[in-house]
């Protein structure tokens, strides 16, 4: 009778720790699906600062205030997003 109790107990924290992943897993998926727009967004604003094109989507203010992206912080950009990806395991 001890043994079933205690089996039961076992199971009921296998359960929790189960639905506690699960939603784990949801956030971490939502998590990905948001870093990968924003990720979209910026390849996009920085295929239009390099080429020169303007889009009709960015208020005129907010073009004014982009500027062109160094280099070396481009670099940082990449590998900051770089290990993002690792840590979601889609290197």
């Amino acid at each position: 009778l001890v043994r079933k109790s205690e089996q039961l107990d076992l199971v009921a924290g296998l359960q929790q720790q189960l639905h506690s992943a699960n939603n784990l897993v949801q956030h971490l998926v939502t998590m990905h699906r948001a870093l990968e727009a924003r990720l979209h967004d910026a390849q996009r604003k920085q295929h239009q600062l390099l080429t020169g094109e303007s889009t009709i989507m960015m208020n005129p203010g907010e073009q004014e205030s982009l500027s062109p992206i160094e280099p070396s912080r481009t670099l940082e950009i990449e590998n900051e997003l770089a290990a993002l990806k690792k840590e979601l395991g889609q290197v």
